[in-house]
Order: structure tokens, then sequence, then C-alpha cells
């Protein structure tokens, strides 16, 4: 059994240091979130699911002035707020001369990196209401 003494001590500790144990629990759930992210990253090379990616990669090539209009014409429309999003990947790419297999990679490394903002946006608006 623990004494109330031992209780009372880390009871004590964890309200004394509230804030930097959330921010290392935060750190450390953005490290799992990053690795979980990244974990198939150098496998990652081309589209999986095809309509549905080539759909927001044909409008990143719209507003690119690239016709895609082949392969666009057999798919259904896909909005272009994503899309606006893969351009600037595309623009990134363009600068650092990356292959396709590199640019579909920078564009997975920007999911994960919207996924973490997501998680750190959410536990401000957590912390801000609980």
């Amino acid at each position: 059994m623990i004494s109330e003494d031992i209780k009372s001590n880390i009871k004590n500790f964890f309200q004394k240091n509230q804030h930097i144990i959330e921010k290392v629990m935060i750190l450390f759930f953005s490290v799992i979130v990053l690795k979980l992210g990244m974990s198939f990253h150098d496998k990652i090379v081309q589209p999986i699911i095809f309509n549905d990616e080539y759909g927001y990669w044909a409008n990143s090539s719209f507003f690119l002035g690239i016709d895609w209009s082949s392969v666009t014409s057999r798919i259904p429309y896909y909005s272009y707020g994503y899309s606006l999003m893969l351009v600037l990947v595309r623009l990134l790419g363009d600068l650092l001369w990356l292959s396709s297999a590199e640019l579909y990679q920078l564009a997975a490394f920007w999911n994960v990196c919207m996924l973490l903002a997501t998680f750190w946006i959410s536990m401000a608006v957590f912390k801000r209401y609980r």
C-alpha cells in the first residue's frame, strides 16, 4: 500500500507541474502522429485510389496551366480546395527539381503536417473549453 504522504506528494507534483506535463504529453503524441504518418513514406510513390487522387492533382495542374484533360475526361469532378495546397507542393517541387515520386512523397508529408496541425489545434481548443 502507498502511504497517504506519498500520495499527497505525487498529487502536489502533478498539480505544480501540470503545464509542463501537458506540453510533454502533447510532444509525445505529436511524435506518435508524425511517426505513424511517416511510417510508409518511403513506399509511397504513386496514387493508390486513382480517381480520387488524380482529381485533385488534375485540378492543381489546371491552376499551373498544365493540360490533364485526358485524365479528367474519365473521372468525376473534384473540388479545388485541396488542389490549391497541391499547387504549393508542386511549385516547391519545381523549385527543388523533384521527380514525380518525390513530389507525391512531398504531398504525403504535407498531409502529415496538416494532420499534426489539426492535432495541435484540437488540443488548444480542448484546453480552452475544458
